[in-house]
């Protein structure tokens, strides 16, 4: 195409957003590009002087202009990202144009991770977007986190690494890999603490492979997520959990060893004072549970507080099956549950309640074997 064709096809262009493509003698792509007017962004290439070598070795090799108008900047952006990954034109690679813009993963795990990436993989993930603006997707982000209690360390957490309660995993230290670490307390709150332990460790010049030895024999603290029972038909663990932070914890803990298990929670409210303070918060995670047994509030050094109770508590909590109980009918209520998996949760005396409970369900189970 002659100099004088071309430069009409730049003069009738439109003022619109779109994509242009540069085309040399050989009907070939060798460049695209989007524009906020397209008038004006294709005229500069042919009425400025560029510093570039390879930009003037691009317009020297312009032949056919053809261009794409779409309804805002934004359609461009997307438009011309698809396009450079179709055809790959030559100065787009040359001149680093290969834009990847940001997506949002939902990873294809047993407990998937909700993140930003540019790297589109064929692993079975779900992939939304792409979004033209980081700052949109790291709002969204913070919106799903904000509803959502999800996953975000990288440990493999498949089936194979979750075993009899216990996490398998490796760690990177800045000068080698502790390979295959076996450790007892579930959930990712409980990783972390180890990690940084394993850190401080390996800083004071304590041996990695003691550290392993070490984390492999950790049981953790008496009521923290501590099993009473555990068995192919009964899990009953024990937690001082008194607040919903930490209720939440457990909740997840026990999801991530027990995805597939119907849990029945055992909670006694602790203080009138905290329980009104928190009692949404107490309810929307008590919520999170299958099977609901809400005990009085027990109330350590407190006097009552007018309208501060369980019923109250327990009229918030979502969860269908509730009900309030007595201590003395805990028992027969965990009997008559369906859930394998029993979690008694609280900083009063049901730590006191759990053993008796505990003694009288080994007693049941070797009546019956």
């Amino acid at each position: 195409m002659s100099n004088s064709l071309l430069k009409i096809q730049v003069q009738t262009l439109p003022t619109l957003p779109g994509v242009y493509q540069y085309f040399d003698v050989n009907e070939t792509i060798i460049y695209i590009g989007k524009a906020k007017n397209l008038k004006k962004r294709v005229s500069s290439y042919f009425t400025k002087t560029h510093d570039s070598g390879k930009t003037k070795v691009l317009v020297k090799k312009i032949a056919q202009i053809k261009h794409i108008v779409v309804e805002t900047e934004t359609d461009a952006l997307l438009l011309e990202n698809n396009l450079i990954k179709k055809y790959r034109p030559r100065y787009n690679v040359l001149l680093k144009d290969d834009k990847s813009y940001p997506w949002i993963c939902i990873k294809n795990e047993r407990f998937p991770r909700v993140f930003q990436t540019r790297r589109l993989l064929k692993d079975g993930s779900e992939y939304f977007g792409p979004y033209t603006s980081v700052k949109t997707v790291y709002t969204l982000l913070d919106l799903v986190r904000g509803l959502y209690q999800l996953r975000t360390c990288k440990f493999d957490l498949s089936q194979e690494k979750i075993e009899s309660g216990k996490y398998i995993f490796d760690v990177q230290t800045p000068s080698e890999t502790i390979k295959n670490i076996e450790f007892h307390l579930p959930g990712n709150h409980n990783v972390m603490n180890a990690l940084a332990a394993l850190a401080m460790a390996d800083v004071y010049g304590v041996s990695l492979e003691t550290i392993k030895e070490r984390l492999s024999t950790f049981k953790g603290v008496k009521r923290r997520f501590s099993y009473k029972i555990k068995t192919d038909n009964l899990v009953l663990i024990d937690d001082y959990a008194h607040h919903p932070t930490e209720i939440n914890a457990v909740e997840n803990s026990i999801r991530e060893m027990y995805p597939d298990e119907k849990v029945l929670v055992v909670f006694q409210p602790h203080l009138f004072s905290r329980t009104r303070d928190f009692i949404d918060d107490f309810a929307n995670a008590i919520s999170k549970f299958d099977e609901v047994l809400l005990l009085d509030i027990y109330p350590a050094r407190e006097e009552p507080i007018p309208n501060v109770n369980s019923e109250w508590l327990l009229s918030k909590i979502k969860t269908k099956k509730k009900k309030l109980v007595q201590k003395n009918n805990v028992l027969k209520d965990i009997k008559n549950s369906s859930a394998k998996v029993v979690a008694m949760l609280g900083a009063g005396d049901i730590g006191v309640l759990i053993n008796e409970v505990t003694n009288q369900l080994l007693k049941n189970q070797e009546n019956e074997d």
